[in-house]
């Protein structure tokens, strides 16, 4: 067999060389394009609040509300549970146990169920960490608490909550992180990417935009919330606590819409009954079954703070407080 002259080996490495070139300039136009794409034209970056409720953390506002409503207007979905027995509800959150070792707990919000006339919750309700919320557990679609693993023996029945399941503290639950990006286009569509850290592993959340809007069938201002880019808007967390979530929406959520319409803040809720409820984030007015641990059966609505909880917010059209 002929072997090669050095020059010939100096060509095929020249060649190899110019292969390698052109492709690193094809992939790093590539990225550089898709950069270009994301960062023309207007643009909203934002990193996420933590949040114990809508504009709220323990009982401080985090952003200015645009008129009609009060500025500060907000509510805590969460309480510190009580261990002491007999204790019918969750301790409010306050300064003083605002603090990272307070054990969350179910509890509503009597300004809330007040603002929009919602019917309170049955007392067995509330009080509940967030790992013991019932879920849907029966054929019948009735809501019962859940052994954990490990706690019974390894076969199909019943039903068991998955691991880990230490309780859910408020240091935890403010480790929250994220970032919301949104580009609005010419043709007034948007692309939105949300990346998401620390959240409950293997949880079950969704994303829901909080308008500023007109009530449906009258014409007073309130502010709805509203499942985000469209239904479904489900987001499960990894086992690391991570997040993804990506739409197109056939609107600016920097602008106002043709009614009037304007997009105050993105709210993520978190599941604790791992059961995601279509376009609304809870269901106020629609009740359940429960069994509870003694075996008794019980009817109650599921309002805010029952099984739906707002672990942080992105501010979109509104002012961050300091």
């Amino acid at each position: 067999m002929r072997q090669r002259t050095m020059n010939e080996w100096g060509s095929v490495a020249r060649f190899i060389r110019f292969i390698l070139m052109f492709a690193l300039l094809t992939l790093t136009s590539t990225v550089y394009a898709d950069e270009e794409h994301w960062r023309s034209g207007r643009t909203l970056s934002v990193n996420a609040v933590p949040a114990t409720g809508p504009n709220r953390m323990c009982d401080k506002p985090l952003f200015l509300l645009p008129k009609p409503f009060p500025p500060t207007t907000g509510f805590s979905f969460l309480g510190e549970y009580d261990p002491v027995p007999g204790a019918v509800d969750a301790i409010p959150l306050n300064d003083s146990n605002c603090v990272s070792e307070t054990v969350l707990a179910t509890t509503t919000n009597p300004d809330f169920q007040g603002f929009f006339g919602f019917p309170d919750a049955d007392i067995r309700l509330k009080n509940i960490p967030l790992r013991d919320v019932p879920v849907l557990a029966g054929l019948d679609g009735s809501r019962a608490q859940l052994p954990a693993q490990g706690d019974v023996p390894p076969n199909p029945l019943p039903p068991v909550r998955s691991k880990p399941d230490y309780p859910i503290t408020l240091g935890h639950w403010s480790s929250v992180r994220g970032k919301l990006k949104l580009r609005c286009h010419d043709d007034g569509t948007t692309s939105v990417k949300v990346e998401l850290h620390s959240l409950i592993p293997n949880g079950m959340y969704t994303l829901f935009g909080i308008w500023k809007t007109k009530a449906p069938g009258t014409d007073n201002t309130t502010f709805l919330p509203v499942a985000f880019g469209g239904f479904p808007n489900a987001v499960v967390a990894d086992e690391k606590g991570k997040g993804k979530f990506k739409r197109e929406l056939n609107y600016c959520p920097l602008d106002q819409t043709p009614d009037g319409s304007v997009l105050m803040f993105v709210d993520l809720a978190y599941h604790a009954d791992s059961n995601p409820h279509g376009g609304f984030p809870f269901t106020p007015l629609g009740t359940s079954t429960f069994i509870d641990n003694n075996g008794e059966t019980f009817e109650s609505t599921r309002p805010a703070g029952i099984v739906t909880f707002v672990q942080a917010a992105f501010p979109i059209t509104v002012s961050r407080l300091p």
